[in-house]
């Protein structure tokens, strides 16, 4: 991958959609965040680039830096002040939501709009129901605020991907933020130092679009 080559990689048989989060390209497969357990993984959605880092860290007094767990050396969780609330997050590069939460924790939220049933989306396990809305809260981003932010909320039957060896930690997810916020930033993950750092040219607040309609596909 680039220059970095790597080799004696476990892997996973798993059942990936033709239409995967809403993709419109054939993915064969996906890379897991293991595979870049020993360097600095930066995803730079401004530039477009994947910038890996061997022997280097990121200092817990740099800025714009999150805490983060692994607790299964594939899913990097992230807790975000949610106005007075705290709400762990799963950082998810697949989706192009923004934020996709759970129905547990859209129930610890207020609506300024919705939610409504927005469309549908095949899993492995069939169509389900996405519902969309407008909360009230402000969520906070490293140095960003994100305020009433569109929200889609994923039934409790959503599987993200299918595998024989799904760990049951996850068997009740958690909530995800995806690519309609992540691609304001350049993200860089230290897997190694447990922290993530957020970094972003612009101090413009981030718009995310809003609905119009009564039912549109979130994944369009």
């Amino acid at each position: 991958l680039g220059e970095a080559i790597f080799e004696n990689l476990d892997a996973k048989l798993v059942d990936i959609p033709p239409d995967y989060l809403g993709s419109t390209l054939r993915i064969d497969g996906l890379l897991g965040l293991r595979v870049f357990a020993r360097l600095l993984l930066t995803i730079d959605y401004p530039n477009s680039q994947l910038i890996l880092t061997p022997d280097d860290y990121l200092g817990a007094d740099a800025l714009n830096v999150i805490a983060a767990r692994l607790p299964d050396a594939e899913h990097l969780l992230i807790d975000l002040p949610v106005n007075h609330k705290v709400m762990t997050f799963t950082l998810d590069t697949g989706t192009s939501m923004g934020f996709f939460l759970t129905d547990t924790d859209a129930q610890r939220l207020t609506f300024a709009q919705g939610p409504i049933v927005s469309g549908t989306t095949n899993t492995p396990h069939g169509p389900v129901d996405i519902r969309v809305g407008r909360i009230n809260q402000t969520v906070q981003l490293a140095n960003q605020q994100i305020q009433r932010p569109i929200v889609y909320i994923r039934p409790g039957e959503y599987p993200l991907i299918s595998s024989e060896n799904q760990d049951p930690l996850f068997a009740d997810a958690t909530s995800l933020i995806g690519g309609e916020i992540l691609r304001h930033f350049a993200i860089t993950i230290d897997q190694r130092s447990r922290l993530v750092r957020f970094t972003r040219s612009s101090t413009k607040p981030i718009q995310m679009r809003g609905y119009s309609q009564p039912r549109f596909n979130p994944l369009d």
